[in-house]
């Protein structure tokens, strides 16, 4: 049967039904909640004391400059129901009815330490004192620092970006016994908000079982927005000049449009059965997959309507070449991938590969096309069929571990980075030898990216409802964020 060579390509629309986000364990449905009336408080005062020893009492003049460095690992985020009155409309009339909401307010507890340094000491006149002072000290902290709704994922503030309030900054100096000096140093930290850090990149998540995009701070893995989209998002593609992002919502019969910079949806273009998307270099088409319905779609970015319809049986994953002649879309069905030129939008060759191809990435050069074969069959071979683009024909195929989901290729071209829907390692490829080269220990994984700079790779984990962040150098995982429920594509902005 055709559908059962498909089951990647309704996977995560299956799974997504017992993926719902789940109510916050620490939120009672039925104890009274106290009033959210507590105001949040960004500044945290501090004071800081020196004993400057010298032959004589020194007033300071001019006062130093301090000089801070934080320890923040003590500080943690912890988060407490509350409620607040709002007004909602009434179903019936235009009367205004009191409502009572549920929120959640964001604590940030622990205690900062810091080293504060001051020199070097200057007296009176001009003449230096040869001093320099360093100072540890600690503030404890218990705040509120925001409010959230009651299901959102917790937007922890990123420690790492704790200022000094510098027109807070208050020196003063008292004499004490045996000729020395008491320095006292006042002032208030300032903690980041919660409304995200601008000078990160931001990472878009689709949750195939929330029905929404997660916009999370690449760095501290704050989300600062969720964006409500149709029905089990699979995939995620930024247009070139990264102003928006087409989700195939492969539940529903609808691709939702992003404008990236609003986190707004700004159309939803009709479609059967969505499932990836690619976005040709010059950002004028978007080509969008259709598994169950053997069609590739090519949208107009302009005015978001379907132009074309190309028949490819089993179109999954789908990469176009970096001068825009050519799509590559691989055909589930047939154990093939298709060649779309695109000045004509037609089919101009398949190419026979292993079992059941997922995805495809086009090499930055335009030289290879990479396929993760899925294979069904668990007796086959799971493999990476590296194709030729000039001569389309299979010059290279690399055995993997289970399942390869998806493959991104680093922007310099010299890695292919594979995730494994059924494995727990993302297998690394060299592409000038393709074998491999290292696998790094991962819970299994589907959607991949890496930034820009080719420094940091993401993988998102659907069972685990997280992203794991990996370095490109040591290939290691470094670190681990929280997203919505069914985490499945993923982009860098």
């Amino acid at each position: 049967m055709l559908e059962e060579k498909r089951p990647l390509s309704s996977f995560l629309a299956q799974q997504s039904k017992s993926a719902h986000l789940r109510r916050p364990e620490n939120i009672s449905t039925t104890a009274a909640l106290p009033v959210c009336e507590e105001p949040c408080q960004l500044e945290v005062p501090f004071q800081v004391e020196f004993l400057l020893q010298s032959p004589f009492q020194l007033p300071i003049d001019p006062a130093p400059i301090p000089v801070f460095t934080f320890q923040t690992n003590c500080l943690q985020c912890t988060s407490e129901p509350c409620t607040i009155e709002t007004e909602v409309d009434s179903p019936c009339n235009d009367d205004a009815l009191a409502a009572t909401t549920t929120i959640r307010k964001l604590r940030v507890v622990g205690n900062l330490s810091f080293l504060v340094s001051l020199g070097p000491i200057v007296a009176p006149g001009g003449g230096s004192t040869g001093a320099s002072l360093s100072q540890f000290g600690q503030v404890c902290m218990d705040q509120v620092v925001c409010y959230t709704s009651e299901f959102a994922p917790v937007p922890c503030p990123n420690f790492h970006l704790i200022e000094v309030d510098p027109n807070s900054i208050q020196i003063d100096t008292t004499p004490s016994p045996g000729g020395s000096t008491l320095i006292q140093l006042t002032g208030s930290f300032v903690l980041p908000d919660c409304h995200g850090d601008p000078s990160q990149s931001l990472l878009y998540v689709t949750n195939a079982g929330t029905h929404d995009v997660s916009v999370i701070e690449s760095v501290s893995g704050n989300i600062i927005n969720t964006v409500p989209v149709g029905e089990s998002p699979f995939h995620i593609a930024l247009t070139p000049d990264k102003n928006n992002a087409y989700v195939p919502n492969s539940g529903e019969n609808s691709t939702s449009v992003l404008d990236v910079n609003s986190n707004t949806v700004v159309a939803t273009i009709i479609m059967s059965n969505p499932h990836f998307a690619a976005i040709t270099p010059n950002g004028a088409y978007a080509y969008i997959t259709s598994p169950n319905t053997d069609t590739v779609y090519v949208v107009d970015t302009t005015s978001y309507t379907i132009t074309e319809t190309i028949s490819v049986s089993g179109a999954i994953g789908i990469d176009v070449t970096p001068d825009g002649a050519y799509v590559y879309v691989t055909d589930g069905a047939g154990d093939s991938v298709a060649v779309i030129e695109t000045a004509s939008n037609t089919v101009t060759d398949h190419i026979t590969v292993g079992e059941f191809p997922s995805s495809v990435a086009v090499t930055p050069n335009g030289a290879y096309a990479y396929v993760t074969n899925f294979a069904t069959d668990i007796n086959n071979d799971h493999s990476v069929s590296v194709i030729e683009t000039a001569s389309n024909m299979v010059v290279a195929t690399v055995i993997v571990g289970d399942s390869p989901s998806s493959v991104t290729i680093t922007p310099d071209g010299t890695r292919a980075y594979v995730t494994h829907a059924l494995a727990p390692v993302i297998s690394v490829i060299d592409t000038s030898t393709n074998a491999i080269v290292q696998t790094i220990p991962a819970s299994e994984s589907f959607g991949l990216a890496i930034t820009s700079d080719g420094a940091l790779g993401y993988v998102t984990r659907f069972w685990d409802n997280e992203i794991s962040v990996f370095e490109t150098t040591s290939n290691s995982i470094i670190g681990t964020f929280l997203v919505g429920a069914g985490p499945a594509g993923i982009a860098v902005n």
